[in-house]
């Protein structure tokens, strides 16, 4: 999964505790390395989830700390543009992103890749 993940656009679908955290984290692990001035997102639906995919993907060591960021709309926009300029892994709901890239607060062109995590059955994003 995860070597069909780094190269094609991929839905994986398996029931909890199978290991879709494991096949993303692996995919942002290669990402990291291969675009060290990508931006890589991880869009969950809730604040709770956003902040457990954040804890999963701290572990693993070969990605600086300084480089992650979970990222609300509570923080200010100027703010979150210069968190765009100085991170690299972002962890948000799929609101902030949609909202940053309508206003111009966010460069499509240096986001490499975007994760949509687990999102309640029956929810559309």
């Amino acid at each position: 999964m995860v070597e069909t993940c780094l190269f094609h656009n991929t839905l994986v679908c398996l029931p909890t505790g199978l290991g879709k955290t494991f096949v993303a984290a692996n995919v942002i692990l290669n990402y990291y390395r291969w675009f060290p001035d990508g931006k890589i997102f991880f869009l969950a639906p809730t604040r709770p989830l956003v902040n457990q995919q954040k804890m999963a993907v701290e572990c693993l060591k070969e990605i600086d700390e300084d480089d992650l960021l979970e990222l609300t709309g509570s923080v200010r926009a100027k703010k979150r543009k210069e968190y765009y300029e100085q991170k690299r892994l972002f962890f948000m709901t799929p609101q902030t992103i949609e909202n940053d890239l309508t206003n111009g607060i966010l460069d499509p062109e240096k986001i490499v890749l975007i994760i949509f995590g687990t999102f309640p059955s029956g929810s559309i994003y």
